[in-house]
């Protein structure tokens, strides 16, 4: 399963969050966690910040048969810098309950009052034997 969105949208915010501006949320995915509990996520965006020397992070969220309400920075990509760069991040999740699971990008800037752009956003998860 795959999900992308091409809008260009910021976040100031210092948490993982959904909210972007101008709105434009996601991408997500749903699938079925297999018997093995096991699936492989990556993410990726273009990013840019408003202050150099400050990082941009897209992580993901979790929602269903596994829950994990705000994303975690293990599972991010992440980039320093103001200059645009696109980035992307693999990450094998084991010991998932089988069942119905929504996967949620969300975004963070790491500190200050500055911005980060990200465009280009995808998120694509497949079911592991």
């Amino acid at each position: 399963m795959a999900d992308a969105v091409a809008t260009s949208a910021t976040t100031s915010s210092t948490t993982y969050t959904t909210v972007l501006t101008p709105a434009s949320p996601g991408p997500a995915v749903t699938l079925t966690v297999p018997a093995s509990g096991r699936v492989l996520v990556e993410i990726t965006a273009g990013m840019s910040d408003s202050n150099n020397g400050q990082s941009c992070f897209t992580s993901f969220a979790m929602s269903g048969a596994n829950t994990q309400a705000t994303a975690a920075d293990a599972n991010a990509a992440a980039l320093g810098g103001n200059a645009f760069q696109r980035a992307s991040a693999s990450s094998v999740l084991t010991g998932l309950n089988p069942g119905s699971a929504t996967f949620t990008a969300q975004y963070k800037w790491s500190s200050g009052s500055a911005t980060c752009t990200f465009s280009n956003r995808a998120l694509w998860a497949i079911p592991l034997p």
